[in-house]
């Protein structure tokens, strides 16, 4: 039975008991809650891992309760948003079951590395952690603020790049949008945020290639990417190769092989030269880790040995 439909049982059935548990942080409200309607068998041994059994419930058991509510429908639907996942936590529980302190709190991904088992989670899942909901909007303010100085720069010293810009935004959006309306069409079940298809910088505006001249949306370095899958491996890739380099010589950056759009190459800002390239593992998949596909080692010993400004 799909997720929806078992939560809508859920819910029809035995919300009030679920609800009234969580609220007051009462764990025989929970017990309640299943006895009286939650009878869908994963419904019930996944409350039976709900730890509300203390008046007020503290951060550390709502995070836990998150997590394994989250885990549990990750299991069933691995590609399932954090938008989806709050949106199927109120509707089982309350939007208020996320709010501690006054403070809401949503669902986040919580870095690369896979789950272990444990208790809530089975071995080898994407990484869940719930966080404050104001700390986010910081967090989307300071990227925000990051890319400001990029279009500020290309705004007032290179407005020939304006319409370049506009048309390719204009063109991701309209290709994602048709993207999600295709997938819907054959069933699949799509959040209307998804993303498949992206507005990109090939080099990213993080690379210090850019730390000077804000002159990253130049047209050569922006294109429209279709491959989720290979930018969200690039994506993973240049969080950790940019932050590795700034102790080597912070003189390289990465750009994506134009002839197939999903190899990686290294190159060597001061020279030009294009060092090596990081072929696109044909086995992964979104959510899962990049470090298993990677030799991390491997890639800094051909920066030191094929450079000619590395730090050893």
């Amino acid at each position: 039975m799909p997720i929806d439909n078992i939560l809508r049982h859920a819910v029809r059935n035995g919300k009030n008991g679920v609800k009234n548990g969580v609220k007051n942080g009462v764990k025989n409200g929970v017990k309640n809650g299943v006895k009286n309607g939650l009878s869908t068998p994963y419904i019930k041994e996944h409350l039976s891992k709900l730890k509300y059994n203390q008046s007020p419930i503290g951060r550390k058991g709502q995070v836990k309760n998150m997590k394994a509510f989250g885990y549990f429908l990750r299991d069933k639907n691995p590609l399932i948003t954090n938008k989806e996942l709050n949106a199927a936590w109120d509707e089982a529980f309350g939007k208020h079951a996320r709010f501690f302190e006054g403070e809401e709190y949503k669902y986040q991904p919580d870095g690369t590395r896979l789950t272990k088992e444990t208790d809530i989670s089975k071995a080898g899942m994407r990484p869940l952690k719930s966080k404050k909901s104001t700390s986010m909007k910081i967090g989307k303010k300071r990227v925000n603020d990051n890319r400001k100085p990029f279009y500020t720069y290309m705004k007032l010293q290179r407005p020939e790049w304006l319409k370049d810009y506009t048309d390719k935004n204009a063109r991701a959006k309209m290709l994602n949008r048709q993207e999600i309306a295709r997938r819907k069409a054959q069933g699949e079940r799509v959040s209307d945020d998804a993303q498949f298809v992206m507005f990109e910088h090939d080099i990213a505006i993080r690379s210090p290639r850019w730390s000077k001249i804000k002159g990253a949306n130049v047209p050569w370095n922006t294109y429209v990417n279709t491959n989720p899958r290979a930018r969200s491996f690039k994506d993973s890739v240049e969080s950790w190769f940019y932050t590795k380099i700034k102790k080597l010589g912070n003189n390289w950056d990465l750009r994506t092989n134009r002839s197939n759009m999903k190899d990686i190459e290294v190159h060597e800002i001061s020279t030009g030269k294009l060092l090596f390239t990081i072929p696109f593992p044909e086995e992964f998949e979104l959510g899962h880790n990049f470090a298993e596909y990677i030799d991390k080692a491997g890639i800094l010993n051909k920066l030191k040995k094929l450079s000619t400004s590395s730090k050893s």
